[in-house]
């Protein structure tokens, strides 16, 4: 009993004992976070994480094969080696992409989603080529022929040099003219839309396909005017005179104009 009390009552031993017992547990703890270490940074160069697959998703006009050439990586690399963040900077450089998504998928595997941009129309560049644009005007690509694209072309357009490309932005009035056509025209009609002239935003011309001339005036009240053409064509389709008209004129959608060979 009093070599208990006498072990209770010595305080410099009961320090001891517990310094002790606390530097053991950070020498264990220390040295579970080495082997961890080690451990991980063998495990990262073990082949078992080096890509092979890599699967795109979403694209149409951008090729696998140039999406993976941006992002900077090639099957054999490890995983660990591109942070997806940083892929997702480089392949959103390509101008014809809206949105870009990398996920890796372990051990081996990397997942690339994109959203392209949608061209909307086609652009006279004014150097015997044609530049396809999106909605906000954003040049995607620079093209010597029109072949596999059913777009209007913009003709008047003057608010940019001659020999821009895919990244530049085409802005100015003469654009926004012609884009809000475009958003006001029903999706069954742009099928039918050849040609819009927006060098004069006050006095724009449309032409369909079939070669027919639609005077729209400024790009007002687009809806009502289309609305006022419908009914005309229709009306002279029934008529059997639909071959014979020269141009419609709906500037004023209350005093439509039909001008007949």
């Amino acid at each position: 009993m009093e070599r208990r009390r006498s072990d209770i009552t010595d305080i410099g031993l009961y320090r001891r004992r517990r310094r002790r017992s606390y530097m053991l547990r950070w020498l264990v703890m220390l040295v579970f976070l080495i082997c961890v270490g080690v451990g991980g940074f063998f495990l990262a160069r073990s082949p078992i994480f080096d890509i092979a697959e890599i699967r795109i998703t979403g694209n149409d006009r951008v090729s696998d094969e140039q999406i993976i050439k941006l992002s900077r990586v090639d099957l054999g690399m490890s995983v660990f080696a591109v942070e997806e963040d940083v892929m997702e900077k480089w392949i959103a450089i390509e101008p014809r992409i809206k949105a870009v998504e990398a996920t890796y998928r372990l051990p081996n595997k990397l997942r690339i989603v994109v959203e392209e941009r949608q061209a909307v129309a086609l652009v006279d560049g004014g150097d015997g080529h044609f530049l396809a644009v999106d909605e906000s005007g954003r040049v995607l690509e620079r093209l010597d022929v029109l072949e596999g694209l059913k777009l209007p072309l913009l003709l008047g357009i003057t608010s940019f040099p001659k020999g821009v490309g895919p990244g530049y932005t085409i802005e100015g009035e003469q654009i926004a003219a012609g884009m809000r056509i475009i958003n006001s025209l029903e999706s069954n009609f742009m099928g039918e839309v050849g040609e819009i002239d927006v060098g004069n935003v006050q006095d724009i011309y449309l032409y369909t396909n079939a070669g027919l001339e639609i005077r729209l005036g400024d790009s007002a009240d687009i809806r009502e005017k289309f609305l006022m053409y419908q009914a005309i064509v229709a009306n002279a389709e029934e008529n059997g005179r639909l071959s014979r008209i020269a141009y419609v004129d709906v500037r004023l959608t209350d005093k439509p104009v039909i001008n007949y060979w």
